[in-house]
């Protein structure tokens, strides 16, 4: 009998120490390897992406509650980028299974709800967007939701819109320029249609004129006189740009796009006969943006990985005398800025992330908050798709700019 009992108590003491055995070996499957992300505070971060590899060796992994990944094997010793909405993206030069540590941003998005197309109205409480296949939307917000109120279907393919006042306007893709009335917004009503050919993108207007551009090759700008009535009849064309931006400033038509027209400038104060007055040359720059009477010009990069780079500030005020005033530093490659303490771009270290910046065109720009969420998809015409802060559209949706 006491043999029995010492038998027994043998296997259940091997039952126990197998149990205990499986138990120390649970992990990642064979061939894997595990990482956790934290914030810089110790706390676990969910919702992580870390991404890497090239081709067939590419991995995404998002964490799981717990922070966990578990990533395949062949990422091991490769280079990875750690990011997720609200904090600054980590790179990792070789992955290897540990704990990784990503950082806050300053400030907080957070989601409403989801919208089609960008803002052409961003008023308190109430939104106007249109998008490319010619959707009209009307919704009222607040800091709790977004609902649509009213809708109406457009001519279709709208690439560059403006608003001037109630009257708004768009080009097509090559269906001419549309103007509508925005009085009842509820209700856009057509007031007429030019009917411009060729495949059409940024315009600038002024008086009784229009100048179109090509946005994609180097193509001659073309003025059209015009009226209410729709009657369009081009009356010059000049130059041989590559139109990304146009705007008027006085008389003056200035004309952005990459490298050599930053800016260009020609004197419309005839519109029949444009003459060149100013061609900017500058091969340390990307594209530029106007900002009031000033440009801003976004430097190229040689590297893809930076933490501050420099912006040159032109003073258009003379337009036939650009100065510049001098360089501000920013970490994001800046697309608009909105007003004199608040900025849109890409973070310079994860081109895929929308960022908010802080700060002014004469001490620099820092960004405060970050989505990354998507944001590849949305329209390549329209990376700024609308803000009246602390309410921001990133992403074809809706956010709010908060403390923590």
């Amino acid at each position: 009998m006491i043999k029995k009992k010492i038998i027994l108590l043998s296997m259940v003491i091997l039952l126990i120490s197998g149990c205990g055995k499986e138990q120390d070996e649970i992990g990642p499957p064979e061939g894997q390897f595990e990482v956790k992300v934290l914030s810089s505070f110790g706390q676990t971060v969910e919702g992580a992406t870390i991404e890497g590899g090239i081709d067939w060796e590419s991995f995404q992994v998002q964490t799981d509650s717990m922070g966990i990944a578990i990533l395949p094997g062949f990422a091991l010793g490769q280079g990875a980028l750690i990011y997720r909405n609200n904090f600054f993206p980590q790179h990792v030069q070789s992955l290897s299974p540990t704990i990784y540590f990503i950082t806050h941003t300053p400030k907080q998005f957070r989601f409403i709800g989801d919208i089609a197309g960008w803002a052409i109205r961003f008023d308190v409480g109430t939104l106007i967007t249109v998008d490319y296949h010619g959707g009209y939307h009307v919704y009222s917000y607040n800091d709790q939701a977004i609902i649509e109120i009213a809708s109406a279907e457009i001519p279709k393919c709208i690439r560059e819109t403006q608003l001037h006042g109630d009257t708004l306007w768009f080009s097509t893709h090559d269906d001419g320029i549309y103007v509508y009335s925005l009085e009842n917004p509820l209700n856009p009503q057509q007031l007429f249609h030019l009917d411009i050919p060729g495949y059409l993108g940024s315009f600038a207007l002024k008086n009784e004129i229009i100048v179109v551009g090509n946005p994609w090759d180097r193509d001659l700008l073309r003025v059209y006189s015009y009226n209410t009535s729709g009657e369009c009849q081009e009356i010059a064309n000049f130059g041989n740009c590559l139109a990304l931006k146009m705007a008027f400033i006085s008389n003056y038509l200035i004309v952005v796009n990459y490298y050599d027209n930053l800016p260009a400038v020609f004197d419309l104060q005839n519109p029949a006969e444009p003459y060149p007055v100013y061609n900017g040359v500058e091969p340390d720059f990307w594209s530029g943006f106007l900002f009031r009477n000033y440009l801003i010009l976004v430097p190229t990069l040689s590297e893809l990985i930076v933490e501050t780079a420099y912006c040159k500030l032109i003073d258009l005020s003379d337009p036939t005398n650009p100065l510049t005033t001098g360089l501000f530093s920013t970490d994001s490659r800046l697309l608009e800025i909105i007003n004199d303490t608040t900025a849109i771009g890409r973070y310079y270290s994860y081109s895929g992330a929308i960022s908010v910046l802080s700060g002014g065109i004469i001490w620099g720009f820092k960004t405060v908050a970050i989505i990354t969420d998507d944001t590849f998809l949305q329209s390549f015409l329209h990376e700024f798709e609308g803000c009246a802060p602390p309410y921001f559209i990133i992403g074809k949706r809706l956010w709010k700019l908060e403390d923590w």
